[in-house]
């Protein structure tokens, strides 16, 4: 009886128990804190087994933007290794081009007119840069949701 509630309190703290005679050890952390409109956030996930590299996560955000930055897994299940993940989320392309253009000039109240308004429906949250120093390698992924009637991406 003893022993099995030492094994609840074990996994209600995120230790995983792999055999018998060995522990495996899984931490999750997270915080985040605020200075002014600006919530910074921070985690990690981190495991004593060997076959688990540890994660973190950086996330800076302005009202509705957001710039993300995170230790992410890549390779493959033999040769696992670290990347780092890079997005920019909360608006689209045209969104900030807009910004930029009346952070110039402010009483401009520039908007995208068509055909540049097309801009306006890139969302940069779907666009990442992956930078894989292992594989020295730098990507420029765009997370597409595309249905076609007969196939569904997502």
């Amino acid at each position: 009886m003893e022993r099995k509630r030492g094994e609840e309190r074990a996994q209600a703290a995120g230790i995983i128990r792999s055999s018998e005679t060995d522990m495996v050890y899984q931490i999750d952390i997270s915080g985040y804190f605020k200075i002014s409109s600006f919530l910074v956030q921070v985690s990690a996930s981190i495991s004593t087994s060997p076959q688990e590299l540890p994660l973190y996560r950086f996330r800076i955000s302005y009202r509705e933007l957001y710039l993300e930055a995170a230790v992410v897994r890549a390779g493959t299940k033999e040769n696992p290794h670290q990347a780092l993940s890079i997005q920019l989320g909360g608006t689209t392309l045209g969104g900030l081009i807009e910004y930029f253009i009346n952070l110039i000039n402010p009483n401009l109240h520039y908007v995208l007119e068509a055909p540049w308004n097309l801009l306006n429906a890139v969302e940069l949250s779907r666009l990442e840069l992956l930078v894989d120093p292992t594989e020295r390698t730098i990507r420029v992924l765009y997370h597409l949701d595309l249905d076609l009637k007969f196939v569904t991406t997502a």
